[in-house]
């Protein structure tokens, strides 16, 4: 069984405090970051060429056109999140749209992030945020990068609209989809989310820039004026739990996340057992502390107290090395608290290894947001945190039609994924079909239904 997650080095030990520990004993925790500022987003020359010559182009105090959606698939602060945003400080310090510290100083982009190479295999795509032509494109680069090295290039494209407003998207696995004069429309798929350049994981840096110069296209309380989003993403800054994995082996031996290859499994064989826990949380502080209180069948409970990390952290992994005495047979559970978030991690223990069964993913439900003439259409794989009972990497598989005619058919990792702009016409039919696979089994399929309405009075979302 199989899960994606990403560590790089574990930089601190940590104690902590236990009640009721004849059940339930915190060997070891380990907390490790999961995202790293890129301290600089190496080109191709002809990309840095080609967006360069914008600037030679055309000046404008113009506003940028909006973009009609964000450019990585998935549902932030669930399976994707955003770790850095534009440095808006012209000093030596930084500043975010919002307000925080969750930026690196010089930061020209977003720096959106997936949890691990597994899921970057599977794939997660990057979309076209805005219509225009393709104006560089470099491809064929490693795309597994963790060593940082400022002399890697990444694989990236860049788009032009209209004359003087360009996107960027950076650090793409190596199989990008777009050529060099590609006339694309928003919401079409141009690559996929990977590690490649001075990258420590799979993320995509994007970068929004207006007659050559950058710019952050979220507003907020320190970016005044209107967002550059027609609707702008939501972003949490409390701590949340975006992944979790059980396994019988330790996550701390190599290779270490994000090469994620460690067998996972939820279910133990009854007796005193070495389980080991992963949990992939954002928006740490150095003072965020924990609570793990493990449930019985029977309802007896023990727990164990303890804090993340020693540093501030945008987004780590924490792993821990528990033994526990699971006496009965049943379903236990595991329940984590962190700065009032709470997740449960069930899991089966049983009497022998014969017992251990793969199941399917968890039910999942599938949405699309409403959609107006000339947007483009999201569709959403619901489901709980835990997609999977056994803790796999699921693959969720995509299927749209417009008009009865099927137009996207796609294999992701992402929760969400989008269709480009041109089939939402008014009154186009749209159906989205998603199911979810571990590799072994799979979901029964959920069909959503919308009907694309008249385009509103055109409008740029205010800033949040």
């Amino acid at each position: 069984m199989k899960r994606p997650i990403a560590m790089a080095f574990a930089i601190t030990l940590i104690a902590a405090t236990q009640a009721g520990a004849d059940q339930l004993t915190i060997r070891e925790f380990r907390s490790v970051p999961l995202s790293r500022p890129n301290l600089t987003v190496p080109r191709s020359s002809a990309t840095s060429d080609a967006i360069s010559g914008v600037r030679k182009q055309e000046t404008s105090t113009s506003e940028p056109d909006p973009y009609l959606l964000f450019p990585v698939a998935g549902v932030i602060d669930q399976d994707l999140y955003i770790a850095y945003y534009v440095d808006l400080d012209s000093g030596p310090g930084v500043l975010a749209f919002n307000c925080s510290k969750l930026s690196y100083d010089g930061n020209t982009g977003d720096d959106p992030y997936i949890r691990g190479f597994r899921e970057e295999d599977i794939g997660v795509p990057v979309f076209a945020a805005i219509g225009g032509t393709v104006a560089g494109v470099h491809n064929g680069e490693p795309d597994h990068n963790t060593d940082m090295n400022p002399a890697r290039i990444a694989n990236h494209v860049a788009i032009l609209h209209g004359t003087n407003q360009v996107a960027d998207y950076v650090h793409l696995r190596k199989d990008t989809l777009v050529q060099v004069g590609d006339v694309v429309t928003a919401g079409t798929q141009i690559g996929w989310v990977g590690s490649s350049g001075q990258s420590s994981g799979p993320h995509v840096h994007f970068e929004s820039q207006l007659a050559g110069v950058p710019y952050e296209a979220m507003a907020g309380p320190c970016r005044a004026g209107r967002s550059n989003f027609s609707v702008q993403p939501n972003v949490s800054m409390n701590p949340f739990v975006a992944g979790v994995a059980l396994s019988s082996n330790t996550f701390d031996n190599p290779p270490l996340p994000p090469d994620d290859s460690i067998i996972t499994t939820g279910t133990f064989i009854k007796g005193s057992q070495n389980v080991y826990l992963r949990i992939d949380i954002a928006n740490v502080s150095s003072a965020t502390d924990y609570t793990l209180q493990l449930t019985s069948p029977a309802g007896t409970v023990s727990s164990a107290t303890g804090i993340f990390s020693q540093y501030q952290q945008e987004f780590l992994a924490a792993s821990f090395w528990l033994t526990m005495q699971l006496d009965t047979t049943g379903t236990w559970t595991l329940k984590l608290s962190v700065g009032g978030t709470k997740t449960e991690i069930p899991f089966r223990v049983v009497n022998a290894s014969t017992e251990i069964v793969n199941h399917p993913p968890n039910p999942l439900s599938a949405s699309i947001d409403p959609i107006s003439a000339g947007g483009v259409a999201v569709c959403r794989a619901n489901s709980v945190l835990l997609a999977d009972p056994d803790y796999d990497v699921v693959a969720y598989s995509y299927v749209w039609t417009a008009n009865g005619s099927i137009v996207r058919t796609v294999t992701s990792a992402a929760r969400a994924d989008a269709l480009p702009q041109q089939y939402a016409n008014a009154h186009n039919q749209l159906t989205c079909t998603v199911s979810a696979f571990d590799g072994l089994a799979q979901t029964p399929p959920s069909q959503a239904f919308a009907e694309v309405s008249p385009a509103p009075a055109r409008r740029h979302a205010a800033g949040h």
